[in-house]
């Protein structure tokens, strides 16, 4: 998927998966090299801090009539003060190299999809198979049908099967509904702390899956 110079981009620079939110900015691509490219300063500005960060950058392109909206990773690696886009006046400017391919990117994969029982996915927690409520690229909420202590604050140990393949994870225990309870039918929100590529591309696939399964139920 080619992206040219004067294309409107939106960056997505973290998600706040507790509120399902995300922080979004935009900006335009200025210049593309290989992998290297040239945005400018985001609006509102990015700060310094994020300098080796990685980002996910999105924008729209239409082929056969179809417009979709693309996204990729990338990592800001430098900050340009002083860039000459063409021959416009010098602008504040920031350089990253994308790190993944432009894949087809639903900014709402950001956000919780719920899975029936037909989707592929399981998990267990600490052991114990859970039940997935809704899930997103950046944590769950399950249910657990057997005596599983879970502390709000602790990480815990997950293993997420996505159609049969299973990955291993680290998650927060953000919110549960009785900290001290065993009983069954309890339910806990957890934040993935260690999501790695492979399984961030595997589960926005999968999420996309999920959308076009409830879209087709309703």
């Amino acid at each position: 998927m080619n992206i040219e110079p004067g294309t409107p981009l939106i960056v997505i620079i973290n998600m706040d998966s507790t509120e399902e939110k995300i922080h979004a900015v935009e900006s335009t691509l200025h210049q593309i090299n290989g992998k290297t490219m040239i945005i400018g300063q985001t609006d509102p500005h990015l700060p310094v801090s994020m300098l080796n960060r990685e980002v996910m950058v999105t924008f729209l392109s239409t082929e056969r009539n179809r417009t979709a909206r693309y996204g990729f990773r990338a990592v800001i690696k430098e900050f340009i003060d002083h860039y000459r886009a063409g021959t416009a006046d010098r602008i504040e400017a920031i350089s990253m190299v994308q790190s993944t391919e432009a894949l087809i990117h639903n900014i709402r994969m950001l956000y919780r999809a719920r899975p029936t029982g037909r989707s592929g996915l399981r998990m267990t927690m600490e052991g114990h198979e859970v039940n997935i409520i809704d899930i997103s690229l950046g944590g769950a909420k399950v249910g657990r049908y057997a005596p599983l202590t879970l502390l709000a604050g602790t990480v815990v140990n997950l293993s997420l099967d996505v159609d049969g393949k299973e990955y291993p994870l680290k998650a927060k225990i953000i919110t549960t509904s009785a900290d001290t309870d065993t009983a069954r039918g309890s339910f806990a929100s957890a934040q993935f702390l260690n999501v790695g590529k492979t399984l961030e591309n595997v589960l926005s696939r999968k999420i996309q899956d999920i959308e076009r399964e409830t879209r087709h139920l309703d």
